[in-house]
Parts: structure tokens; C-alpha cells; sequence
């Protein structure tokens, strides 16, 4: 509400909040986009890193909140939280209020160790394997 607060005297969008977490697409929006920009997103799609110049999910996202085809949820539907940090992955995902965690990497010295805690923490919580992963 505040960031609304101090925006409100501009007449342009001054950018918008990218929640570090998964979110949903239309899929018309996609096909729109793609009858656009065709070209450019199966240019863009054969390289297996994103370059610095290049488009990412987050276009369809904002493209989606610009044209009004969106639905606010609440911040707390989401965390971020960094590998390294072993007692927030614990807290979130302990935590019913958070539908989607998304551990981003605190770097490659840090991964097997992460992974160790990490896979450890899932079991925890996690006993028995879904029907989708037998």
C-alpha cells in the first residue's frame, strides 16, 4: 500500500514488484505472444543460457498484469529463500501458509551440502513417495 501511496502522482508505470517464485500464465497469452514475436522467441528458445539482451517468463507475466488478465494473490502465497539458509527452508517448509518455495542456489561450493539438508528436510516431511513419483 505504501509503494502504491508514493506511485500514485505518476501518470506512467514506474515498474513493477517481481516476486522471486513460480507464477501462472495464460495460455492465450503465450499464443498471442508468439503469433507476435514468433521469430524472435524461437530464436530465443535454441540457446541453452539466456543472454543478457534477451526476454524471459517474467514478459509474459507483466504482459498479463498490463493488460488487466490477472488475479492478486497474497504475497505470503510464495517464498524465496537461499540453499545456504537451512533453517528458512526448514521454517518454510514447515510453514502451511507457503504453497511454493523456491530455494535459489547460494552457489556451487554450498550444492552438496544444500542438497544433503535439503533432501533430508523433504524426507522429514515428505515419508512417502507421490503417485507421481513411483
Amino acid at each position: 500500500m505504501l509503494r502504491t501511496l508514493f506511485l500514485m502522482n505518476f501518470s506512467t508505470i514506474v515498474g513493477l514488484y517481481e516476486p522471486h517464485i513460480p507464477f501462472s500464465h495464460l495460455k492465450g497469452t503465450l499464443v498471442d505472444l508468439w503469433s507476435k514475436e514468433g521469430g524472435y522467441l524461437n530464436h530465443i528458445c535454441q540457446n541453452r543460457f539466456r543472454e543478457v539482451n534477451e526476454c524471459n517468463e517474467w514478459l509474459i507475466r507483466d504482459l498479463q498484469i498490463l493488460s488487466g488478465k490477472f488475479v492478486p494473490r497474497s504475497y505470503r502465497f510464495g517464498k524465496m529463500v537461499f540453499s545456504s539458509d537451512y533453517g528458512g527452508i526448514a521454517k518454510s517448509l514447515n510453514d502451511k501458509k507457503c504453497k511454493i518455495l523456491c530455494i535459489n542456489d547460494a552457489g556451487e561450493e554450498a550444492f552438496d551440502r544444500s542438497k544433503e539438508v535439503i533432501n533430508g528436510l523433504l524426507a522429514s516431511i515428505l515419508p512417502e513417495k507421490s503417485s507421481f513419483e513411483v
